[in-house]
């Protein structure tokens, strides 16, 4: 980064003695906790926060106590407290991007937040990002579950188990659908073309942090699509309604389905 960019959050400050707890042992972190590790990712530079990666290490923000003591009363914190959710706008003369993050829970003394960031473009970005507070310093743990609108987005925010398991709605990728179908990854890197906003599918999902396992429970198809999606789901639902749910019990049965006709299209793409 050659230039220093600014933040601007709905975040006034940090409540008092926030600076001082001793984080990392928390096992069941207050609003304090939370506030304090949000504005901490919020407060990251535009570089930092879009390629964020795991094992980067940041040092925290600092302010002055009695500032901190004075913005605590601000009545923004108790919305911001309630929900754990909250957002900002990063800046400099030549970028400019936008995030959120929600502070989802703790898991293995890891602090886990999703995050969605736009910068300035069409693109709607949405990941899992697990970190630690020691000391002086932040670090990323884990950034995972990395989408763009339908290519994997989050829909909503996820609600964290105690056994790491992340439940949640997302738009999976026909190449994600096609892995979890098994489909070998030399045909899914040759397969049909999705854009980001090929909008088809909401998918209710369990994804397990610890594993990086992904399970889909059940889907709401989408069938008003033009793009080599359309030709997918017409192979496995050659007589349809303008949507299609999948309920658990059907999802073996309609993984196998797509993974004969996205092998029928991925090697014919390859064949020209």
């Amino acid at each position: 980064m050659t230039k220093k960019l600014a933040v601007f959050s709905s975040i006034f400050g940090l409540l008092a003695g926030c600076a001082e707890m001793n984080y990392s042992n928390s096992a069941e972190p207050d609003d304090c906790v939370a506030n304090f590790v949000i504005e901490n990712v919020l407060h990251l530079s535009f570089d930092d926060n879009y390629f964020m990666e795991k094992g980067q290490k940041f040092r925290i923000i600092s302010a002055d106590k009695k500032e901190r003591m004075k913005d605590s009363s601000k009545s923004q914190h108790a919305d911001l407290f309630r929900d754990k959710c909250t957002s900002g706008k990063l800046e400099s003369d030549k970028k400019k991007a936008y995030i959120a993050c929600c502070y989802l829970g703790k898991l293995n003394g890891n602090h886990v937040i999703m995050r969605s960031y736009n910068s300035g473009g069409s693109g709607f970005f949405t990941d899992i990002v697990q970190c630690l507070i020691e000391k002086e310093n932040l670090y990323i743990q884990d950034v995972s579950m990395l989408g763009d609108r339908a290519l994997d987005g989050i829909v909503g925010y996820p609600r964290l188990g105690s056994n790491g398991d992340l439940y949640l709605k997302m738009r999976p990728s026909i190449s994600t659908i096609a892995s979890l179908a098994g489909v070998p990854n030399k045909d899914i890197e040759t397969g049909p073309f999705q854009g980001a906003q090929d909008f088809w599918n909401i998918s209710e999902c369990v994804y397990n942090l610890n594993t990086g396992k992904l399970e889909i429970i059940s889907m709401e198809i989408d069938f008003e699509n033009s793009s080599d999606v359309a030709k997918i789901l017409k192979e496995i639902f050659p007589s349809h309604e303008k949507t299609v749910r999948v309920e658990k019990n059907e999802i073996p049965d309609f993984l196998n389905k797509f993974k004969s006709a996205y092998l029928k299209f991925a090697r014919k793409t390859a064949r020209r």
